[in-house]
């Protein structure tokens, strides 16, 4: 058997891997091995040639070296969770309003080829994400978590807490600032492990988990005296299930970035308007 895999078979390895491992099959195809290729996580041992290839032997220790986490709770999170989508590494620099540099790049180079410091490596996931004011303010308050992912894949120590944000010049977008993870934190773990999470496609960022909206579920339910049971089985209660009112909450978190997002859109277009009369 050669030891060089198409993106193809490597998806199909991987996918395989973490089903064991997890008992749940994520999805993994060869569209987003071909982009862990071009960020650096994975090395194609074929670069002048017109495919990619990988090794059967790196994609086994990337399985060795990467925890699938299909449920965030189960997993021990206990805090919210605003996950970031990057790809490749890019020169994009981002101001403050006062106009001080808060990043050169956007993206992130998990290779480092162009030999980034941590903090500028940082700068490439920190920011600039839309998110509104309320969300912005409620991740800081909870220490929330910035998880940074690229097609599903985390590297551990890219994961930080939220400490505070602030704007950036020209957009209504928000840069955050961050602090390493402590070490009893679930996530924590050496910098070359990683984790892989499902990532619903479309969404540049969002907060993905939110264990104080579960809670308040909870208690209204408890308030009302009733049963997990009763909500699950009652024609009544089917339409307020814990899993439904859950997604309509994170429904509304996404109409409300959606619509901040066009807003930003309209700005920009606006602008280029102006600048063009």
């Amino acid at each position: 058997m050669s030891n060089f895999i198409t993106a193809n078979q490597a998806a199909r390895q991987l996918a395989d891997g973490f089903e064991l491992q997890a008992g749940v099959r994520p999805s993994i195809t060869a569209s987003k091995v071909e982009v862990l290729v071009r960020t650096g996580v994975l090395e194609n041992v074929n670069p002048s040639g017109n495919r990619i290839l990988l090794s059967r032997d790196q994609v086994a220790e990337f399985l060795d070296n990467t925890t699938y986490v299909p449920d965030y709770e189960a997993f021990g999170i206990q805090d919210p969770i605003f996950r970031v989508s990057v790809v490749e590494q890019r020169s994009n620099p981002v101001y403050d309003l006062s106009g001080n540099l808060l990043r050169e790049y956007s993206g992130f180079d998990y290779a480092n080829r162009d030999g980034l410091s941590e903090e500028e490596q940082r700068g490439g996931f920190e920011g600039a994400w839309s998110i509104s004011d309320e969300n912005a303010e409620f991740l800081v308050e909870t220490n929330g978590y910035l998880l940074p992912t690229t097609k599903g894949y985390v590297r551990a120590d890219n994961i930080r807490r939220i400490v505070d944000y602030c704007l950036i010049e020209g957009s209504p977008r928000k840069f955050f600032h961050t602090e390493a993870l402590d070490e009893n934190d679930p996530f924590y773990a050496d910098a070359a492990t990683g984790f892989i999470i499902d990532v619903a496609p479309g969404r540049e960022s969002g907060i993905d988990f939110d264990p104080v909206v579960e809670e308040d579920i909870d208690e209204d339910i408890e308030q009302e005296g009733i049963t997990q049971e009763d909500v699950s089985d009652s024609e009544e209660g089917a339409d307020l299930s814990l899993e439904n009112l859950i997604e309509l909450k994170m429904e509304q978190i996404r109409q409300l970035d959606e619509l901040i997002a066009r807003k930003e859109a309209e700005e920009e277009f606006k602008g280029q308007v102006e600048d063009d009369a």
